[in-house]
């Protein structure tokens, strides 16, 4: 067995499968909204590849006014079947919604979630 340290004690195996964890900013197509979204975006990007470099995680962040294009498409009800069906890959393990306001401490939300069961709280949402 083999682990990477990396900063502030978080630990990732080698060789074991990825953890993907998509993050979804809802946010509006208006002028006040987007650029808040891309702030958080560029945010979180530039943390998993400052913070993260060869680990087995895969980051992948979505704009949802980007991708869908429905009424209310940044309402979490109304976006769930879309993102299942189009976002959801084999590797997904976590969904974190977000709102385009909202600050993400990358290192420090993946240290919590590797303390928890993906399993588990997937069944629990069914």
């Amino acid at each position: 067995m083999c682990l990477i340290r990396i900063p502030y004690n978080l630990h990732v195996r080698c060789g074991v499968e990825p953890t993907g964890v998509l993050f979804l900013i809802s946010s509006q197509d208006t002028t006040y909204h987007r650029p808040l979204a891309a702030r958080l975006r560029d945010d979180i990007i530039n943390q998993a590849e400052s913070q993260l470099p060869n680990t087995n995680y895969i980051i992948t962040v979505h704009m949802l006014h980007e991708i869908f294009n429905f009424p209310s498409y940044w309402a979490i009800k109304n976006a769930i079947p879309l993102v299942r069906s189009k976002l959801l890959g084999e590797h997904v393990k976590w969904v974190v919604w977000l709102e385009e306001s909202t600050h993400v401490l990358l290192q420090a939300l993946l240290e919590q979630l590797v303390l928890e069961d993906a399993t588990r709280v997937s069944e629990e949402l069914k």
